[in-house]
């Protein structure tokens, strides 16, 4: 069989355009080797059901696409010199059964359609694997937040001590962050699983093709409506995939960054599994948290998706090559998966310094904006006066090495005479309970707070969306499985006719 090129360009591509394009996008291509054999097995059912090819070309390339999907791509024989995934398909078919039979293969449509349709399988796949890791991270934590439900620890805003915490509380707030994730992945695997074929190289085809039947051998929601939005020109959907992906890879690496710094001696939180770290060549003593290291710098790669995919589209909509002949966006879903295996691993196995967290959850005046409340309740005292009573407290028992333990009402009423002119009336046992880490918790009863009702109500929301979650999940495999499993029986009854 003849190269493509032969005819209208007479001479073999160069050196350089086979080792800088054709073998690269080959190695692209080939990652997504089971989309592109099924959108040929779905587009030549549909050519025979509709008497666009003979049966006989029908059967003789549905038995060869057969073969290569069960050997796979290294049964082609792969000469980068002929070109892309296509070309090489072609002539391994031409080899099998002919040139009759191969050379109806790309009969109404083009590359262009051909190769979006692949994309768009492929990122499918892709897309639905990472929201099923996703929510089994959701899992694991839910099942640590329920673990930590009573865990008092100090809670810090600008990494200095703020309020105290509930850890149950913190993984309680990295669910609905990763929930987010999983919501907006869905939305945009929506977007993505269309139907690219039939819309050929811009104007659509002559031919009798069906698309609807396409659309449900593939999977597919719906077929594209407009066939220039079919192929090449319109890819924005890569945009959203490399937007949603960064956005959850920052989400993993921001908790990582967080437990970097948890984990570390000053802090000593948190102790990360062994199995995770790793240490240094020159100093024994070392534990280095390696795993959280690696999503940290996963995650600062992967700011950089989305310009990369935005500078793709930049083009006037006749311009279809520069996506096809980049690097595509294999390594997203590579990545992402990578840093999900990892921070799954590292919550599952994550120790906590329970009794240390407690100590220090009060120990730094976190406290002080409850006294202040307490203030304004007792003493009918607007909240900016009572805040600086309580700031001067804190600033006199800093200098004069006081812990919030040791102070009472002689020291409160100073702080009050020097700011509002006037000493208050509350009690040193009022003041012990106001500045208590445990009572401070125990007093949240605003929705979504640490008070334990409150915590014990979000987990049984978790449970719920997770219930839902998964459900949801479930139906969109068993549509995909069922859809694969109508393919298969397309091609069977294909190749069993005998007329």
């Amino acid at each position: 069989m003849a190269n493509l090129t032969d005819a209208r360009l007479g001479k073999p591509a160069r050196a350089s355009l086979v080792e800088a394009v054709y073998k690269p996008i080959l190695a692209r291509d080939s990652a997504m080797f089971d989309a592109y054999v099924s959108v040929d097995l779905a587009h030549v059912s549909m050519m025979a059901e509709q008497g666009i090819i003979s049966l006989a070309a029908a059967k003789a390339l549905l038995s060869t696409l057969l073969e290569i999907r069960e050997k796979g791509p290294g049964l082609l024989g792969i000469d980068p010199s002929k070109g892309s995934l296509l070309l090489q398909v072609e002539h391994y078919i031409a080899s099998r059964v002919g040139q009759d039979a191969a050379g109806v293969l790309q009969l109404a449509r083009s590359r262009i359609d051909q190769n979006a349709a692949i994309s768009r399988v492929h990122a499918r796949d892709s897309l639905l694997d990472i929201i099923e890791k996703v929510l089994a991270f959701q899992e694991t934590i839910r099942n640590r937040a329920a673990e930590w439900v009573d865990v008092l620890m100090p809670g810090y805003t600008h990494l200095q001590h703020a309020q105290p915490w509930i850890l149950g509380h913190y993984a309680l707030y990295q669910y609905d962050v990763f929930a987010r994730d999983f919501e907006r992945l869905f939305q945009i695997y929506d977007r993505v699983n269309m139907n690219s074929l039939g819309g050929v190289a811009l104007a659509g085809t002559s031919w009798p093709i069906d698309r609807r039947r396409t659309t449900a051998l593939l999977g597919h929601s719906a077929p594209i409506r407009n066939s220039k939005d079919c192929g090449g020109f319109a890819m924005d959907y890569l945009a959203e995939i490399a937007s949603g992906l960064s956005i959850l890879m920052s989400g993993l690496s921001r908790l990582a960054s967080e437990l970097y710094i948890w984990s570390s001696w000053e802090f000593s939180l948190v102790e990360l599994d062994e199995g995770l770290c790793g240490t240094s060549s020159i100093m024994p003593q070392k534990k280095n948290p390696y795993v959280l290291e690696r999503v940290r710098a996963l995650g600062g790669e992967s700011i950089g998706w989305m310009p990369s995919q935005l500078g793709m589209l930049r083009t006037p909509t006749s311009i279809d090559s520069d996506r096809f002949f980049s690097s595509g966006n294999l390594e997203f879903f590579e990545t992402t998966n990578w840093a999900l295996m990892l921070m799954e691993d590292v919550v599952a196995t994550l120790r906590i310094n329970k009794d240390l967290m407690a100590e220090r959850a009060g120990a730094h005046w976190s406290t002080a904006s409850n006294l202040a409340d307490v203030i304004v309740r007792e003493e009918r005292l607007d909240f900016r006066r009572a805040h600086h009573i309580v700031g001067a407290l804190v600033k006199a028992s800093l200098e004069q090495k006081l812990s919030p333990q040791s102070v009472g009402a002689a020291e409160l009423d100073a702080a009050a005479e020097k700011t509002i002119g006037r000493s208050l009336s509350l009690s040193d046992a009022q003041i012990h309970q106001a500045l208590d880490a445990t009572a401070f918790v125990s007093t949240r009863t605003s929705e979504g707070s640490v008070g334990p009702s409150e915590v014990a109500k979000m987990l049984r929301m978790a449970a719920d969306d997770s219930k839902a979650a998964a459900g949801r999940l479930r139906e969109e495999r068993a549509r995909l499985k069922a859809a694969a499993e109508a393919l298969d029986a397309a091609v069977a009854a294909i190749l069993a006719r005998s007329n």
